[in-house]
Formats: C-alpha cells, sequence, structure tokens
C-alpha cells in the first residue's frame, strides 16, 4: 500500500471564486478587441472578426470568436475558446487561430450547418 502523497503546495491555486467574473469580463474585453484592431498576423490572413460573445459563465467561462476568412470563403466561422483552465487559472492566449489557419488545420467545409463552421 502506497502513503498518501500531499501535492497541494505544488500545484496551481484557483482563482477566488469571486473574482472569476472580473477575471472572465478582462479577458473578454481583451478578445473583443479583435472586433476593432485585429493583430497583423490575423489581417495577414485576410482574417475579420465579427463578433466575441460570452457563451457560460464561472470557472467554465467560454467565449465564440465570430469571424470570416479566405480559407473558407462564404462561411461564418466560430471558434469556442475557454477562458479557464482545468485547474481555474486564466488562459492568457487561447486564439491559436493563427496556427490553424495557416496551416489549414480546419474542418472541411462541408461540415458547416445553415452558414456556419465550428472550428
Amino acid at each position: 500500500m502506497l502513503p498518501d502523497l500531499d501535492v497541494t503546495d505544488l500545484s496551481w491555486s484557483r482563482p477566488d471564486a469571486a473574482g472569476l467574473p472580473r477575471l472572465a469580463e478582462r479577458r473578454l474585453e481583451q478578445l473583443r478587441s479583435l472586433t476593432s484592431a485585429p493583430p497583423a498576423y490575423l489581417t495577414e490572413l485576410g482574417v475579420r472578426v465579427e463578433a466575441v460573445e460570452l457563451t457560460s459563465a464561472g470557472v467554465d467561462s467560454t467565449v465564440d470568436i465570430v469571424f470570416t476568412a479566405p480559407v473558407r470563403p462564404g462561411l461564418t466561422l466560430v471558434r469556442t475558446v475557454e477562458l479557464f483552465d482545468e485547474v481555474g487559472a486564466p488562459i492568457e492566449d487561447p486564439t491559436d487561430l493563427h496556427e490553424d489557419l495557416n496551416s489549414g488545420f480546419l474542418p472541411p467545409a462541408s461540415a458547416a450547418q445553415d452558414g456556419v463552421l465550428h472550428v
């Protein structure tokens, strides 16, 4: 039988539950800036961010980034990103859109439903 091992001091601390809405709102505002001032690495690929919307709250907060890109012409693309990781720590840059768009690592256009493709 193995002894119990306490790893509490070795793990990331979870943010205070009362502070989660504030952290989520701050990250949401950062992501919303993509609509007015997208980074050059996205505009170079022809990405146009149309909306950034909070879709769930709390430790499981997610945001939908709605955009268009020449790699899937005629479709609205949606990327759902989590704001916090599995232990509740904020995810600093969940938008790996650039890598996926640049590499073509996207679902086929035939997977779209009603003109919307979740990537």
